[in-house]
């Protein structure tokens, strides 16, 4: 006689064989760290958390009192023991500034094991301490004579540190003005000493008139909107005019742009991609006919040119709280942003500032992307060649170093200069190249 069998050994099988299917998932013990380093666009400098599971992330003097870790965060680990690990916010990834922590699940998996594993972290953001603002470096200028050359906003913008205290709204220039020319302002002379405030500078009022070669230097102070008053720094501005040569031979030879007369034979390397990008209405000049090559760009404007170069648009139009709804740029950032190409950092872009060789790589990447263009990423140990290799940040190695292995980025005498400034010129060589591709 056949004996029936249980009912509770059917459900047992079935529960085994349901369990065959999926990864089994272990609550990590607290003595294992599986992360070693974690790190935000907004934080100041990456937290070592090799041997905790506390992090706590430095954030600017003027950072909002909100830092949300849903973007913008950055773990590390090793890839040695971990095949792949990922952060979550069970409640809420949003951390107030010098407030409670948040708490983080990093679920990941080790080499050679389907199993998935959570560990738990606790992470804290604090402000940093308030300093001074600061206004220090050199502005280096050239032009021919007789010529003018206009200022802009990044000329200066990129010099300052804001810090503790407000946003930079004017310069002050003391000095005096030489035999070959001099600082005009407003249709007249500039009066040494006078505040011109940046509007007015990115409106072309403030103009060097070379009439002569030669060399001249002045000091510029800088001051803050709740502070007119205070001047700070000691900014070198040092303008040098070369004289047009009478040699009709000399001038046959010149192969300057076509359409701007202060891109010559000292910018022969960049003429080429000038007059493409010019032609194609992605570059314009200043209004005065020039196209001030050596001219720090600002990170508005280089949003406004990927955009009209990759021909991106979204139907999102929300922007950051720092972009003035009526500039000429507004536009294009408010599509940066719906396409995740500009992220900025805590609301704002800062577009007036001057952009970075490495801030406009990333950039560069991003817009690539969004207009479905895609390189073959770099390995990073290909930057291991260039002696600074160790100044760039780590959320911009990766795009850095694809750039580089396509041949775009080549630097210079050994160096990629991460953090400087890209000029006009600059700008225009890498956006040609990649177009170019």
């Amino acid at each position: 006689m056949k004996k029936k069998l249980s009912p509770v050994i059917p459900l047992l099988l079935s529960l085994i064989l349901l369990a065959g299917m999926f990864p089994v998932t272990v609550f990590a013990s607290n003595d294992e760290f599986v992360l070693t380093a974690i790190n935000h666009l907004s934080a100041i400098s990456i937290v070592d958390v090799s041997e905790s599971h506390t992090a706590v992330l430095t954030v600017s003097y003027t950072h909002p009192d909100t830092l949300d870790f849903s973007s913008g965060l950055d773990i590390a680990y090793d890839t040695s023991i971990y095949a792949s690990a990922s952060a979550s916010f069970p409640s809420g990834s949003e951390a107030i500034v010098g407030g409670d922590p948040v708490a983080m699940t990093v679920t990941y998996q080790k080499n050679g094991n389907a199993a998935l594993y959570t560990a738990s972290y606790s992470l804290s953001v604090v402000r940093a301490a308030g300093t001074a603002s600061s206004f220090t470096g050199t502005i280096t200028k050239t032009l021919k004579a007789p010529e003018t050359l206009a200022f802009t906003m990044a000329d200066f913008t990129g010099l300052y540190t804001q810090n503790s205290g407000g946003p930079l709204s004017s310069i002050v220039i003391t000095g005096s003005n030489p035999a070959f020319g001099g600082l005009k302002w407003g249709g007249g002379d500039y009066v040494f000493g006078t505040p011109v405030s940046l509007a007015q500078i990115q409106a072309g009022t403030l103009t060097f008139a070379a009439t002569a070669e030669g060399t001249v230097s002045y000091t510029v102070k800088a001051s803050a909107a709740e502070a007119p008053e205070t001047l700070i720094g000691g900014v070198v501005l040092t303008i040098t005019a070369s004289a047009e040569t009478d040699n009709a031979e000399e001038e046959e030879e010149d192969d300057g742009s076509c359409h701007f007369p202060d891109v010559g034979n000292r910018h022969r390397w960049a003429v080429q991609a000038v007059d493409y990008l010019y032609e194609a209405g992605i570059v314009t000049g200043d209004g005065e006919g020039c196209y001030n090559p050596n001219a720090s760009i600002s990170r508005g404007d280089f949003i406004l040119m990927l955009c009209r170069a990759f021909d991106l648009s979204a139907d999102d139009t929300g922007s950051f709280s720092d972009v003035e709804e009526d500039s000429y740029y507004a536009g294009a950032i408010a599509t940066a942003k719906a396409l995740k190409i500009a992220r900025g950092a805590g609301g704002r872009f800062n577009p007036n500032a001057s952009l970075s060789r490495q801030d406009a790589m990333v950039l560069m990447i991003r817009a690539m992307e969004a207009a479905g263009l895609t390189l073959q990423t770099g390995e990073e140990n290909g930057l291991n060649r260039y002696c600074d290799r160790s100044r760039i940040s780590n959320y911009a190695s990766e795009s850095v170093a694809a750039l580089v292995n396509a041949g775009v980025i080549q630097g210079s005498g050994g160096r990629l200069n991460p953090k400087a400034s890209v000029s006009r010129a600059e700008m225009a060589v890498i956006l040609y190249r990649v177009l170019s591709m």
